[in-house]
């Protein structure tokens, strides 16, 4: 990501300060709880910052600065965060690069502030293949792969693995769902899957109104197939998940689909269902296993922690780690508005969360017998082709997300 940046400057004049401006969901959308993976993201763009400015032969006559904000995975406070630093950043100076957002939707909203201002923004994390259309975000770049690939690896794994032609979808009405189902739902097409039900749910609908009658777990039974898939956040994953399986609806007999950021709730979430209970296939990144990779997860794991002291077991100030951005900004401490100064956000350990191609994992139930294959997907969030074979030693009913698959010629 940061090459683009340095290509660009190293090609031209050299300024003698960049203003680099960021965003990161750190903080649920209420302040309610931290995110790790924001906070941790933010960490590893300060040490790349941090790791070019150390280098005097890559930019030695420029400095870059960080300034950040927070999206909260939602698109008015991402928009609203980005027109605050474009503005004020840096004592009013603004912001030459934007990078940022995680969530697409908080993309979208920050494409907004990028497009008036021509800022370049350089997103780390959104898929959405509606942010590929150039013409609509014309200065909106990415270093992750459009969920349409994933969507393709999905429908291949619905037809040639679980070998079913009917499936319900479920989808988040955010940026990510919607235009990740519908990636979908086109791939299905072609792949001769009838989709029987589609419903969309807003994100953070609690397990109380996806319950409701006429509601998304109503039409999902009414509908009558055994194979869901769902796309949405890992947040609203669990409660689509928590309410299917109280109306009776996603388990013994049931296979769940699901994007990777439902593969994200792992085996602390699908640990909590007794054996053979709950049937589940998804897509997670694997990261290949080149030098270049190896040498990004040392860096990230020597990393220091950002989680703070602990002399405030209560998590206020005492025990934060009050560290500063270049702009004054608080990186891994916030102000709640509670009446006491400072809420800890940090982490301890900077170390996982890349991206990578993807590759399948399973969680085997009873529904369907699960025999050794070999398949070829034409993608799997990938650009070349790549073979994925079932591993004989995963076949067991243990209740684990275990990887069924790996990609090779990689």
């Amino acid at each position: 990501m940061l090459f683009l940046l340095t290509a660009t400057i190293a090609t031209s004049a050299p300024p003698a300060e960049i203003h680099v401006c960021s965003l990161f969901p750190k903080w649920f959308r209420d302040g309610s709880a931290p995110r790790a993976k924001g906070h941790r993201r933010l960490a590893i763009l300060q040490a790349a910052l941090r790791s070019i400015n150390n280098d005097t032969t890559l930019l030695p006559n420029t400095r870059l600065l960080l300034q950040h904000g927070d999206s909260r995975c939602d698109q008015l406070t991402a928009m609203a965060e980005a027109t605050r630093m474009v503005q004020h950043a840096f004592g009013g100076a603004g912001c030459d690069v934007i990078i940022g957002a995680a969530c697409s939707s908080a993309s979208k909203g920050v494409a907004t502030v990028s497009t008036l201002g021509q800022t370049p923004q350089i997103s780390y994390s959104s898929t959405s293949p509606e942010l590929s259309d150039s013409v609509a975000y014309p200065y909106l770049m990415r270093v992750c792969v459009s969920d349409t690939l994933q969507s393709t690896a999905l429908a291949g794994l619905v037809r040639h693995l679980l070998r079913v032609n009917r499936v319900a979808t479920i989808a988040s009405s955010d940026l990510y769902g919607r235009t990740g189902i519908e990636a979908f739902h086109q791939t299905a097409a072609a792949e001769e899957i009838d989709i029987l039900a589609t419903v969309r749910f807003d994100k953070g609908t609690s397990e109380a109104d996806l319950r409701l009658p006429g509601g998304p777990i109503d039409i999902v039974r009414a509908s009558g197939v055994r194979a869901i898939v769902l796309f949405c956040h890992e947040a609203d994953a669990r409660r689509v998940i928590r309410a299917a399986r109280a109306e009776g609806i996603g388990g013994q007999n049931y296979t769940w689909i699901g994007s990777e950021t439902v593969s994200q709730l792992g085996a602390s979430f699908f640990d909590t269902f007794p054996s053979g209970t709950l049937g589940y296939v998804g897509i997670e990144p694997a990261p290949a296993a080149t030098s270049a990779h190896a040498t990004y997860a040392s860096m990230a794991a020597s990393l220091p922690s950002h989680a703070g002291n602990g002399s405030d077991p209560s998590g206020w100030t005492g025990g934060c780690d009050l560290e500063r951005d270049d702009g004054g900004e608080l990186l891994w401490a916030y102000d709640d508005g509670s009446g006491r100064p400072y809420r800890c956000g940090g982490v301890a350990s900077q170390a996982g969360d890349s991206y990578g191609k993807k590759r399948a994992f399973l969680l085997p139930s009873h529904t369907h017998p699960f025999h050794p294959l070999s398949l070829t997907f034409a993608a799997c969030c990938a650009y070349e082709r790549i073979a994925l074979e079932p591993e004989q030693a995963l076949m067991s009913t243990t209740p684990r997300l275990r990887p069924l698959t790996r990609c090779i010629g990689s």
